[in-house]
């Protein structure tokens, strides 16, 4: 039993870790933005029975033509139907989490413990040690990417149940687990694009391959077992085609081909990627900035020639290709964590630093305790930024909350996305430039289910504070929305100031 706990101390201590930081930044709040349109997106799909995957939400009559969604440009009109850019395959997923009564607080924290799943299996199939295992999830991308809701953690398990098959064909030839491998990749593809590159980038390290593995690779009952496992991704390709229009389906589709990207703007986007970059005034952290530690087995094997074995070579090579096609082909630079394309990279550096050994003292000795130590400590600046922000919601959705009316109504974007998780629940419309306010207007006046409105708008100091990429309504738009809801309400109940912003109310009958 003592030897049983020793050998999973690691693990037990990752649950103690993930345990403290959902309480700590409050994850089960945390749904902003992409986290609460996945959200409504699994939710709409229960609620369509599972036959479609449109989006529904409870303001969906006042707004039919969705110019007051609170999140445009992640939800568009695709084949006739308004559908969010997160692939069904993952609303499908956390469905399952609803069906076993999982209340929308408690879900990121269960969705979490996929990654600890995928870690634990580097480390139980001997690919890395136990102070590896806590380190790939403290010190990396890892810990902000599992912080909120989303498909992350079962990406990155399907990804690492993959490539920990494909170490086992390595090692022991079995075709059974090289299927089982690609059979893993082709399912994850139905979550995110990248394991598309991830599986390529494989294939291309294994070149060139032995006469006697080639032999046994074409072999009738083994190209068979293969196109098996290939299936998943084939119906991937087709079901796209059908229900999308094209064949990488809505990540590409939303993503993609929205914008000329220069050389220049290009190199950019990848040092922010993978290492850092100032996009308009702000830093950027990639991936190596988070865990420079990774980086320094690569130095050392490529640039000091050190000598090494044959997996050595082939996850270096496995992580040059898979960089490249990544920085060459991302659609943009992850925005909020930047280096988040590069998820995939983390299995096979994880591998390579297990088995690094830099000597007991010496510069990379010196070198790789200042990059683990600086890699913990750009985690806890990222925790403390991330539990600000939890806290900035709900301080934001307790204020709204007072509010108990029939319908929310919001002229500046950033405050309408921190209305949250409340999305799924309460008619909220955020108005913005574009938004048609006749249409609007008209829509409240004849629905009669609609007693009272509140109107949020916030401060100045607040929107310069916070920024906008979306145009928030000006003020003589504003006035033009104000005007029509006294009249159509007969004016005014009360004008409420919070901090950041103002509510107004108004309570009396439509006429």
């Amino acid at each position: 039993m003592v030897e049983k706990t020793r050998r999973n101390l690691g693990l037990l201590f990752l649950l103690l870790i993930l345990v403290s930081v959902s309480f700590w930044i409050d994850s089960g709040e945390f749904y902003i933005a992409d986290s609460a349109l996945k959200a409504m997106q699994t939710e709409s799909l229960i609620v369509n029975g599972f036959k479609t995957d449109e989006i529904r939400y409870p303001a969906q009559t006042l707004d039919p033509l969705h110019e007051a969604f609170f999140l445009p440009g992640f939800a568009e009109n695709v084949k006739g139907k308004f559908i969010g850019q997160y692939p069904i395959a993952f609303s499908i997923f956390a469905s399952l989490y609803r069906a076993a009564g999982l209340d929308w607080k408690y879900i990121p924290f269960a969705n979490s413990l996929l990654s600890l799943i995928a870690l634990y299996l580097l480390y139980r199939n001997g690919r890395i040690d136990q102070k590896t295992m806590v380190l790939g999830y403290c010190g990396t991308i890892l810990l902000a990417l599992n912080s909120d809701f989303g498909e992350y953690p079962l990406f990155f398990l399907l990804n690492t149940f993959g490539f920990v098959s494909w170490l086992a064909y390595r090692d022991t030839k079995r075709v059974a687990s090289l299927c089982t491998a690609v059979t893993a990749f082709s399912v994850a593809v139905w979550f995110r694009l990248e394991s598309l590159l991830f599986l390529s980038a494989l294939v291309a390290a294994e070149i060139p391959i032995s006469g006697q593995e080639r032999k046994n690779l074409v072999r009738a009952s083994n190209v068979f077992s293969i196109f098996l496992s290939l299936i998943p991704i084939i119906t991937f390709f087709f079901w796209n085609i059908l229900e999308y229009g094209h064949p990488l389906g809505v990540r590409f589709i939303f993503n993609f081909g929205r914008e000329e990207v220069s050389i220049t703007e290009r190199i950019a986007r990848s040092f922010s990627i993978a290492f850092v970059n100032l996009v308009d005034g702000v830093p950027k952290f990639g991936f190596f900035f988070y865990s420079p530690f990774l980086i320094l087995p690569v130095l050392y094997y490529l640039v000091l020639k050190k000598k090494r074995d044959g997996n050595s070579d082939f996850l270096l090579k496995l992580i040059g290709i898979y960089s490249v096609l990544v920085l060459s082909t991302a659609p943009n630079d992850g925005i909020t964590i930047t280096g988040r394309y590069l998820l995939l990279l983390l299995p096979p550096l994880l591998v390579l630093w297990s088995g690094w050994n830099p000597g007991r003292a010496g510069f990379w000795k010196s070198v790789s305790i200042f990059s683990v130590v600086f890699s913990l400590s750009v985690s806890g600046v990222t925790l403390k930024i991330m539990r600000h922000i939890s806290k900035q919601e709900k301080s934001f959705r307790n204020s709204f909350a007072k509010n108990e009316t029939s319908l929310w109504i919001f002229t500046d974007p950033i405050l309408c996305g921190q209305a949250g998780i409340d999305h799924l629940y309460r008619k909220i419309l955020c108005v913005n430039q574009g938004t048609d306010l006749n249409n609007i207007l008209s829509k409240i006046a004849s629905d009669d289910s609609l007693s009272s409105v509140s109107l949020f708008f916030a401060e100045e100091k607040e929107i310069r504070r916070l920024g906008n990429s979306i145009p928030l309504l000006d003020r003589k738009k504003s006035v033009e929305l104000e005007n029509g809801l006294e009249t159509r309400f007969g004016g005014e109940k009360k004008r409420t100031p919070f901090k950041g912003f103002h509510a107004i109310e108004y309570y009396k009958n439509l006429k």
